[in-house]
């Protein structure tokens, strides 16, 4: 359980860069100050901060005591809470929320954490969302040229529409925790992206959905989706070894071409897996009949049960 830190007095809030040792009480002075630069580390101690950070420099930002002790919480909220607009940044260590505004442009991008043309990034350890009155419209969310980043050990949970959002390429989703979100636990559009060893249940759609090409979703649990475990769309995606537990109508949903499924296992969903038509999908270690996989699939190249 996180602590209640929000009466915390403010003398308490500190943020020091460790490299000019400078101080002060705002993220987004130290962020400005012209004496920080590339490389910098700003660690921020336990408090709550009232802001929009836009981090436009190569910084390290981290709490010291971690996100139950240190919250960041937007002061207007149709912008997003940290907004990174820099390559090679890391944001460790938050709870982050407030970015709720529906009347914003945009406004089903509103996010805890939003990376903008922001390549090379860490964004770990961090609370984005984590029950109906500390949440955002999404967690955490990837735009277009947005590439080669990280995204691990964070929680998004109850927010507005999205837990984790990937819209470009070649990105780790690992480790997460994203439950009761709106829409989707995670949606990933771009190109091969990892996203591997996350936990996501609750969601009104699919706890996983993918689309783009060249994929790779294995290890993750899901449970409870109105729709679907894991919706694959798309083009060369990969899903193995995730595990679908309870609710919903299918554990994974596979559709489109090149598609491969591998050792997932499905417990308790109405309809088990789904098998939609497409060129060269190869289905392994999956409960059905081949001969009715071809049957009702027929450019289905390859089933192994």
């Amino acid at each position: 359980m996180r602590k209640d830190i929000e009466s915390m007095n403010d003398k308490t809030r500190v943020i020091h860069n460790v490299n000019t040792g400078r101080t002060f009480s705002k993220i987004q002075d130290a962020v400005d100050d012209e004496e920080t630069i590339e490389g910098h580390i700003i660690l921020v101690y336990p408090g709550t901060y009232e802001e929009n950070v836009k981090v436009n420099k190569k910084l390290t930002i981290e709490s010291t005591a971690g996100p139950g002790d240190t919250t960041v919480k937007a002061r207007d909220a149709m912008d997003h809470v940290f907004e990174v607009v820099a390559n090679g940044v890391t944001i460790k260590g938050f709870t982050v929320y407030g970015a709720t505004a529906k009347e914003a442009v945009n406004s089903d991008r509103r996010s805890g954490i939003y990376l903008h043309y922001a390549s090379h990034c860490t964004i770990s350890n961090n609370y984005c969302g984590y029950d109906r009155d500390h949440k955002n419209v999404c967690g955490i969310y990837l735009t277009d040229k947005s590439t080669n980043n990280t995204i691990a050990g964070n929680i998004c949970n109850e927010n507005d529409r999205y837990g984790i959002v990937v819209m470009d390429s070649k990105n780790i989703i690992a480790g997460n925790t994203c439950n009761e979100n709106h829409c989707y636990g995670i949606a990933v559009r771009g190109s091969k992206n990892i996203i591997t060893g996350n936990t996501s249940s609750g969601h009104q759609y699919a706890c996983i959905s993918v689309g783009g090409l060249g994929n790779i979703v294995t290890d993750n649990t899901c449970s409870e989706a109105h729709y679907c475990g894991v919706s694959v769309g798309g083009l060369g995606n990969i899903v193995t070894d995730n595990t679908f537990n309870g609710g919903g109508h299918t554990g994974i949903s596979v559709g489109n071409l090149n598609s491969i499924s591998v050792g997932n296992t499905s417990n308790g969903q109405s309809e088990g897996n789904n098998l939609r038509e497409g060129d060269n999908i190869i289905i392994v270690g999956m409960k059905y009949d081949p001969l009715e996989v071809k049957k009702n699939f027929p450019r289905t190249s390859s089933i192994y049960p």
